[in-house]
């Protein structure tokens, strides 16, 4: 671990040895911190090569057949690992009231890193403040984008929490939520960090800080005991470059849209849930998707871009009670293409080779107390093609990975 995680450490050391005494004195309108987490052992093992980050703990569709001289599939090549550095830990804060509203915090961290070179590197997951008044309410920080609506997350083993079929990243946001009984309008402003669009120069946050305006999404939520419903659009716009190749200033933009649908079931004993998604430039949610050039000066460079679009959907049944927790988790993914011809070679995102991706993702849990058992299996296919111009595809040949799943976890 480098140097510079070990003040976020001594942190969380001074926050373990003054919570007990905060935590006697909290009252409703005094500090107060509580302490919680996991300790979390996984190990996997692939049937073959996969796109995945977090050294392939979070694994989201298997790579195309690599014939090597031989004939033989370079990337038929199995996989084990094992790893620990998802076990988290959250600090929750309570404070005074102010403006007339209950104040509450959270900072939250794993060992993950930001990226694949920061592996095992104490990582900021959340980390928000919250002010609720009797019928709204503001967020302001770190936080789940807002597709990943935090009653319809996957109940899944795996570190993927449903990717690429399911919104899996978080941004720095300003969320607004106001209550009209069972009803809730959610208005947000976001933008990028750690969840980036990809482009000319990769996976970077400069896209959307270039454009020097926020990402904006809209919500509206029904929640009873029961049944929970929602649906929601969200407007991105980057700007791939600031200059051409021939030294020209370039502010060309590219406005995305997308919208989900969700409807979550609880019974006594099950949850029931799905969720359905639609939109273009969809790389930064680790979901499938992205854009290309359409169109490319020949004097000054400058150049045109249009979306890539996927539309996604997955269902779960899962078990909430006793002490063995089954769950079925299934999705899928396909290809719409562009409504533009695209450039093959200025052409960014993931999957663009793939028709439609599918998971199918039984599991089970044995639950002791504070600590779980879990074994999950994963079979990912992936139907891999040949774009048209507008970057659809037509047919597609399926290459499937298995994956096995296993879980120790102890819950404090």
């Amino acid at each position: 671990m480098k140097i510079i995680a070990i003040p976020y450490l001594l942190l969380f050391v001074v926050l373990f040895n003054s919570s007990s005494l905060l935590a006697q004195n909290a009252g409703p309108s005094k500090f107060g911190i509580t302490l919680s987490g996991f300790i979390n052992a996984y190990f996997i093992a692939d049937s073959r090569q996969s796109w995945n980050s977090r050294e392939v703990s979070v694994m989201l569709y298997p790579k195309n057949i690599l014939k090597d001289p031989n004939g033989k599939d370079i990337n038929g090549i199995p996989v084990f690992d094992q790893y620990a550095m998802n076990s988290r830990l959250t600090a929750s804060f309570t404070a005074p009231d102010a403006f007339g509203a209950k104040i509450s915090g959270v900072i939250e961290s794993d060992f993950t890193g930001s990226s694949n070179n920061g592996l095992n590197e104490l990582r900021l997951r959340h980390a928000y403040v919250k002010l609720n008044w009797p019928h709204s309410a503001l967020l302001a920080g770190q936080y789940w984008h807002p597709f990943e609506v935090s009653e319809m997350l996957p109940d899944v083993i795996a570190v993927n929490t449903g990717a690429p079929f399911h919104t899996h990243a978080r941004y720095p946001q300003i969320r607004y939520t106001q209550t009209f009984g069972k009803i809730s309008l959610i208005g947000i402003a976001l933008s990028q960090r750690d969840n980036a669009d990809c482009g000319p120069n990769d996976a970077s946050p400069n896209y959307m800080m270039n454009s020097a305006i926020p990402s904006f999404d809209m919500q509206l939520q029904y929640k009873t005991d029961a049944l929970f419903w929602g649906f929601g659009g969200d407007f991105k716009r980057i700007v791939p470059r600031t200059s051409t190749s021939k030294g020209y200033k370039a502010d060309e933009s590219l406005n995305s849209f997308s919208g989900i649908a969700f409807l979550q079931i609880k019974t006594v004993n099950y949850f029931y849930r799905l969720q359905g998604l639609y939109g273009g430039n969809l790389y930064d949610r680790n979901l499938p998707g992205g854009y290309g050039v359409t169109t490319i000066d020949p004097i000054t460079d400058h150049r045109e871009y249009a979306n890539i679009n996927y539309f996604t959907f997955w269902g779960q049944i899962s078990k909430s009670t006793g002490s063995i927790q089954p769950a079925l988790f299934v999705g899928f993914a396909k290809n719409e293409g562009s409504n533009k011809t695209i450039n093959p070679a200025n052409a960014y995102g993931r999957a663009l080779d793939v028709a439609y991706l599918y998971r199918i993702s039984p599991q089970i849990r044995f639950i002791s107390n504070k600590v779980c058992f879990g074994i999950e299996t994963e079979y990912t296919a992936a139907a891999y093609g040949k774009p048209n111009a507008k970057y659809k595809i037509n047919s597609g040949n399926d290459i499937g990975l298995f994956r096995l799943t296993g879980s120790v976890r102890y819950s404090f």
